[in-house]
């Protein structure tokens, strides 16, 4: 397809005035529209919905045998590269991703983040048990390596997102994007949105969104948000709508 084309999937022909995205290898070889995908229209949250449905479009057909947790993540981290461009374009602030792992994710919000002149802070404590995983003897090893060129944009820190001090840490800055990945049960995802909302000036991505605990959760925080339900431990944040595309792995919050 060439610029200027009929829309696809949602996206408006490419104008005149506005340059065009280079899309990298990875999200060409998805099928993205070879035109602007991010700056057609201002950000608004039938924009995102559209655009999310129309990523989330590309994931392949899984059977009924596949397990659920392998369901919607084969282009996760393409669609979270292309949310966080259109989120550095949009809002000011750095990148947060709460559980690092091997770092493949955080590479990919690196690269981004080196473009538009912000950072990526990333938290993880690879924990030693349980010993079978080798989080802290395979994985972080491998996340240090994987960031090393990336020094000059991604802060890490090694501590439980949960601390006093990580909260501090966190609220320490505001971000465009935020990819909460610790797959932890209801109430420490709860604790840990406490901390993320207040400052989260756009999009926050919750990973795992198979895990009906939660899912609740970040419901439970999107309905505080917006003042239709009470909260037994009350934050002040702004208002978050919640948004799911049932074929992606994970759920976002979008501030409204």
């Amino acid at each position: 397809m060439e610029p200027g084309d009929a829309d696809v999937a949602g996206v408006g022909p490419m104008s005149a005035e506005r340059p065009t995205v280079v899309i990298e290898p990875r999200e060409a070889a998805l099928g993205l529209p070879p035109f602007d995908f991010f700056a057609d229209q201002p950000f608004g949250l039938g924009t995102f919905i559209q655009r999310l449905v129309a990523l989330a479009s590309l994931e392949p057909a899984m059977g009924p045998d596949t397990p659920v947790g392998d369901r919607g993540g084969v282009h996760q981290r393409d669609r979270l590269a292309i949310m966080a461009e259109w989120a550095c374009r949009t809002w000011p602030g750095d990148l947060l991703e709460t559980g690092t792992y091997g770092g493949e994710t955080t590479e990919r919000l690196a690269v981004i983040a080196r473009k538009h002149g912000r950072k990526v802070r990333t938290i993880d404590c690879w924990p030693a048990e349980p010993a079978a995983y080798e989080l802290d003897t395979v994985v972080k090893p491998a996340a240090y390596a994987r960031l090393a060129p990336y020094a000059d944009v991604v802060e890490i820190r090694e501590a439980d997102v949960l601390t006093p001090e990580s909260r501090a840490w966190i609220r320490e800055r505001q971000y465009c994007l935020v990819l909460a990945d610790t797959m932890k049960g209801h109430e420490h995802v709860r604790h840990e949105l406490g901390s993320i909302l207040p400052v989260a000036q756009g999009l926050v991505a919750v990973d795992d969104s198979y895990v009906s605990s939660l899912m609740r959760a970040v419901e439970e925080r999107a309905l505080e948000s917006l003042g239709m339900a009470a909260a037994s431990d009350p934050v002040a944040m702004g208002r978050f709508v919640h948004v799911h595309v049932s074929s992606t792995r994970e759920t976002w919050l979008v501030r409204a």
